[in-house]
């Protein structure tokens, strides 16, 4: 048939499916693997996709086209199970196996793509299995990226052609929250702790308090003094500090009106010295 469009293809360049008209078309949709799609923010670049135009208008009509060409190789030596994580604030590592059947000489290649500029750059340290074939890559200073990227990891080897592995990330929904440092200090009537999460992706957070242990200094007024977001909720932190508490009493203010600040008053049964257990981080709620 004498479609309208012709000669349909991906520009990977500007990200666009362009074509050669071959007479007057309207409403156009475009759909990648069947599902509509109005801009192709992010390509596929190892998985061969579908990608079609078509017309639901007199003459109905549709045409494909398949991106990125079909891989040679064997797919079985490609990296299996790629996956990332941000830790420690400012770190991105990602760790993938070998496949199956790659061969002695393959060696891995990992590549991170700032999906909002749109440009790749190699990991620059990587770590290697017994048989000294890179599985796993570290980057540092991960608050210049984006906060979505796309990470491909591909092959070289002397005897045969590998398959490529890729994944989309968005890094606030991979990153380990580090335990923050929480910091104290007490006298003989008020203890108040003190401490921040930090993060370049995650940016909201809810705090939960557990108190473990109370037998501290007599007469005490416990305070709790948080800096960062408070709501909505979207991580938790176990703060271990001490025991039940009998009874909780209204914020007060003094020179803490920047904070949320919550005074509790303790038992007055023992003199103890003041403690401060570890914060963990739990996840997500």
């Amino acid at each position: 048939a004498d479609l309208p469009i012709k000669n349909l293809r991906m520009e990977p360049e500007t990200r666009r499916l362009t074509w050669d008209l071959n007479g007057n078309v309207s409403e156009i949709k475009c759909f990648i693997n069947s599902q509509e799609i109005t801009q192709f923010y992010v390509l596929p670049l190892c998985a061969a996709s579908n990608f079609t135009v078509a017309s639901s208008q007199a003459p109905a009509f549709s045409v494909w086209t398949r991106y990125p060409p079909p891989a040679e190789g064997n797919p079985e030596a490609a990296a299996q199970r790629l996956g990332c994580w941000v830790h420690d604030v400012d770190f991105l590592t990602c760790s993938w196996e070998a496949g199956r059947a790659a061969p002695r000489d393959l060696q891995y290649h990992l590549y991170v793509q700032d999906l909002s500029t749109y440009e790749m750059e190699e990991c620059p340290r990587y770590e290697v299995d017994v048989r000294g074939t890179r599985v796993r890559c570290h980057f540092a200073g991960v608050s210049r990226l984006g906060g979505h990227i796309q990470v491909l990891v591909n092959g070289s080897s002397r005897g045969t052609s590998i398959p490529c592995s890729e994944r989309t990330v968005e890094l606030a929904d991979v990153e380990r929250l580090t335990v923050p440092n929480i910091t104290g200090t007490c006298n003989k009537s008020y203890s108040i702790m003190e401490w921040k999460v930090s993060s370049h992706f995650n940016h909201r957070f809810t705090y939960e308090l557990e108190i473990q242990k109370v037998n501290i200094c007599p007469s005490l007024k416990f305070y709790i003094l948080s800096r960062g977001p408070l709501s909505p909720p979207r991580y938790s932190l176990l703060r271990r500090l001490f025991p039940p508490i009998p009874h909780m009493k209204d914020p007060i203010s003094d020179n803490l009106q920047s904070s949320k600040v919550v005074a509790w008053e303790a038992s007055r049964a023992s003199g103890e010295d003041c403690q401060v257990a570890e914060v963990q981080v739990l996840g997500e709620t």
